[in-house]
């Protein structure tokens, strides 16, 4: 039956015979254990003992010919760091044995109270704890070392991070910086041309031929394209690069819309368009970038243009309380529903046999949300194949201020001066 025991090796230090006869005796007849023990007198003989068994716990008695108090746990400790120990004492040297406790020992026993149970209980508890110690430290060590690895996984990833956004700021800033360049170097050629142009179509060279007027229409068309073609590309640079300032002044928001839309009036008559402005005669005073707010309509109303071969265009100015709103709505061909969720993205363009014009940038829409969101607002669309398209967006007019409260809104906006609001409907022409 003793091959059914559980084997474990006790180093007992206790320089007392009657005292580590009594330890033994205490130890005998465990229920599954069997308990090997080899007795030190000295710490000496401890020393000696430890290196030539492994022992599984170590009863220690603290006051030895060669060593006495904590001395001897801190020594013992030193020789077997991974040694269990119980600390035996008597009843007069209780204090160190509870401060061997509280630096490390897993317990301490009253050499005048053990009974066998309490003992081997203890012993049992000892080698368990010291385990589990081990055991956690283990664990422990092999978490830092894991949370070390992947700490300097998670630097090398930061830093390479850091590296591809620095790339990439330096790679946008070139990219904004060649665009400025490029933009600012074809303006100055392309003011010279529109000059030659104006004075060709005044007739300061002289007279010009049928054939000669056409050109001239042509090449105005195409360098007033070119112009929005390096006004978008310039917006968008700036747009994404954090650089466009909004410059906010008071004006009457349904009154630029008007304006906007009477630039486009001549062009929708030669269509067989109906252009229509629908607004209240009362001002509609905002807070706002006037030029950004000029161009998100230039863009609405353009596209609206574009797309729309027959029919009508409306332009809708509601004031909502603390914002104003403004609906651009066609019956053109509209947009398929697949490709409305992207109409906003940069370089989306819907290209269709009924599209009129001629083709953007694909930026007008994607400049215009980013303008609106800007002032804080929301941009919207609807649209129906055959049907036509509603694009629609909403700004706040900003806190009142002194700006705005005593401005004059008997005259015109500060912005543009062409067109009188007039009625319920301040715009309409129809073909």
């Amino acid at each position: 039956m003793a091959n059914d025991l559980t084997q474990l090796s006790v180093l007992l230090l206790e320089d007392v015979a009657g005292d580590a006869r009594n330890v033994r005796e205490l130890l005998c007849g465990a229920d599954g254990y069997c308990f090997a023990v080899s007795v030190a007198t000295t710490l000496a003989e401890a020393a000696t003992a430890v290196g030539m068994t492994a022992f599984d716990v170590c009863l220690a008695d603290l006051n030895l010919p060669d060593s006495r108090g904590l001395e001897t746990y801190a020594r013992m400790q030193a020789l077997a760091p991974h040694l269990p120990v119980v600390v035996l004492t008597g009843y007069d040297d209780r204090h160190f044995a509870t401060l061997a406790v509280h630096r490390g020992a897993q317990d301490y026993l009253v050499k005048g109270q053990l009974t066998h149970d309490l003992l081997v209980r203890s012993v049992l508890y000892a080698i368990e704890r010291k385990r589990g110690e081990e055991e956690l430290r283990r664990l422990n060590s092999r978490l830092n070392a894991i949370v070390s690895e992947r700490t300097a996984e998670l630097e090398h990833i930061v830093k390479r991070l850091e590296l591809e956004i620095a790339e990439r700021a330096k790679a946008e800033s070139a990219k904004d910086d060649f665009l400025s360049r490029v933009s600012h170097e074809l303006r100055l050629p392309l003011s010279i041309i529109k000059e030659a142009i104006s004075l060709l179509n005044d007739r300061v060279p002289g007279e010009l031929t049928a054939r000669q007027e056409h050109i001239l229409v042509v090449a105005r068309r195409n360098v007033n394209r070119l112009g929005r073609i390096i006004n978008d590309l310039l917006n968008i640079a700036k747009i994404e690069s954090g650089t466009l300032e909004l410059h906010l002044e008071p004006f009457d928001f349904g009154a630029l819309v008007a304006d906007v839309a009477e630039d486009f009036a001549e062009g929708a008559r030669r269509k067989g368009i109906g252009l229509r402005v629908c607004r209240g005669p009362e001002p509609l005073p905002i807070q706002a970038d006037p030029q950004c707010i000029e161009e998100v309509m230039m863009n609405l109303i353009g596209n609206a243009m574009k797309f729309t071969a027959a029919g009508h265009i409306t332009i809708t100015v509601t004031d909502c309380g603390h914002e104003v709103e403004c609906v651009v709505a066609d019956t053109g061909v509209g947009i398929p529903a697949a490709g409305l969720p992207r109409v906003f993205e940069k370089f989306e363009q819907f290209h269709t046999a009924a599209a009129t014009g001629e083709r953007g940038t694909g930026l007008g829409l994607a400049i215009t949300k980013n303008l609106v969101e800007m002032h804080g607002g929301r941009i919207w669309a609807d649209s129906a194949v055959g049907v036509g398209s509603r694009f629609g967006f909403r700004i706040p007019k900003n806190r009142p201020n002194r700006a705005l409260e005593s401005a004059d809104w008997s005259g015109r906006p500060p912005v543009r001066n062409t067109m009188p609001p007039g009625g319920q409907d301040g715009a309409a022409t129809a073909p």
